[in-house]
């Protein structure tokens, strides 16, 4: 499908799709989280504990790789004990907040409960895995995987500051917040479309803002050949697990309809701007050029 065409087939239904979102949100915001509020949901809570990962994981496969290419090179030994250890803090970091959401549920409880200890095996083997994966990948593949986890890790960032930014001027109370102060008619709920609400970090949410983070899937489509011809296959699977995440938000109670479409479409406008900058461009044929002659202009014809 021609570039032009293959936007505008995504483009159209995302704007006609979000702009019947806000003006049914507008609505019945309230009403939506009141009829499908369901806190105790396993698959809601499964959601809230591992969902947000993607936006994260970026960060740790960068300090892994630099481990590996310290490992592998003797003028750049010092990045294998720095890399590694940045690792390390990264997995424990990651799962310290799961684990934080997983007590939260009633999924774990404590040293005595044998989940604990069942979650932590998962934990480590995770992190054993991906030390295995990463260090017995070869070099031209890691050096490539460096722009995807520098891509990643960029838009991390800037993700964690607009979303916090505009939670602060928003302001709004979360849903389940109020359900638990059992106010009459709930009369600390304030539509979307005003800002400054009665105190709280509803608006936009935060979660489905870091499951976006598996839009990064889509800089495989421009690295490597394979993905690219399941672009539209991944597309799909990325929306799919964005609106799943937005969807258990809703369902536990921690965010409105409104709350998740905004993050949703902050994170893709942003995944968009940064796919367009110079330096994505720049840094994307270097890295496709890796282990072969570049090819002029084969960028521009595939983003």
């Amino acid at each position: 499908m021609d570039r032009k065409y293959r936007f505008l087939f995504w483009l159209v239904p995302a704007v006609v799709v979000f702009a019947a979102g806000f003006v049914i949100a507008a609505k019945w915001d309230l009403a939506l989280s009141r009829e499908l509020f369901d806190p105790d949901n396993l698959v809601a809570s499964l959601f809230e504990a591992f969902g947000w990962l993607p936006a994260f994981l970026p960060v740790v496969l960068l300090a892994l790789l630099w481990a590996a290419e310290g490992h592998a090179s003797k003028e750049k030994r010092w990045r294998f004990p720095l890399g590694c250890l940045v690792a390390v803090c990264g997995f424990g970091a990651l799962y310290n907040t799961c684990y934080h959401y997983l007590e939260k549920r009633d999924l774990a409880d404590g040293p005595d409960d044998i989940r604990t200890w069942l979650w932590l095996a998962l934990g480590v083997a995770v992190a054993i895995f991906a030390f295995w994966w990463v260090f017995s990948r070869g070099e031209t593949l890691r050096h490539k995987l460096v722009f995807f986890a520098l891509v990643g890790s960029v838009y991390m960032v800037a993700n964690q500051l607009i979303i916090n930014i505009v939670k602060t001027i928003w302001d709004r109370v979360r849903f389940d917040e109020m359900h638990g102060m059992l106010q009459a008619g709930f009369e600390a709920f304030t539509p979307w479309y005003l800002p400054g609400g009665g105190g709280g970090t509803s608006f936009p949410s935060g979660h489905t803002a870091n499951a976006c983070g598996i839009f990064l899937l889509v800089v495989l489509c421009d690295l490597f050949p394979s993905w690219n011809r399941r672009r539209n296959l991944v597309y799909v699977l990325c929306w799919g697990y964005v609106a799943a995440m937005a969807f258990t938000r809703i369902l536990i109670g921690r965010h409105y309809l409104s709350d998740t479409m905004a993050a949703a479409i902050i994170m893709a406008i942003l995944f968009f701007v940064l796919r367009r900058t110079k330096a994505y461009k720049k840094g994307l044929l270097q890295a496709r050029s890796i282990g072969k002659a570049p090819q002029s202009g084969e960028v521009l014809d595939e983003i």
